[in-house]
């Protein structure tokens, strides 16, 4: 899944998280700046997850408020 989509989705940022009390569950983030791009990979990424899933995928919009990815680093 990550070489794919640094090379077919290099627009995508993807962040995925288990849970590890419920290893079966998981929160993908995903951020694109390109809505065409989000739809095409929303696509690619149900259809790679799809044989894997007991049940659906959810698909909930948010929106970045602060992050700490954001601020300056010291060097």
């Amino acid at each position: 899944h990550t070489t794919l989509v640094r090379r077919d989705h290099a627009a995508i940022v993807t962040t995925i998280y288990r849970n590890p009390e419920d290893p079966g569950a998981y929160t993908a983030l995903v951020m694109a700046h390109d809505p065409k791009a989000e739809a095409r990979y929303r696509d690619v990424f149900v259809a790679a997850l799809a044989p894997h899933l007991d049940g659906t995928v959810a698909f909930e919009p948010s929106e970045l408020v602060t992050s700490s990815d954001l601020q300056r680093r010291r060097r």
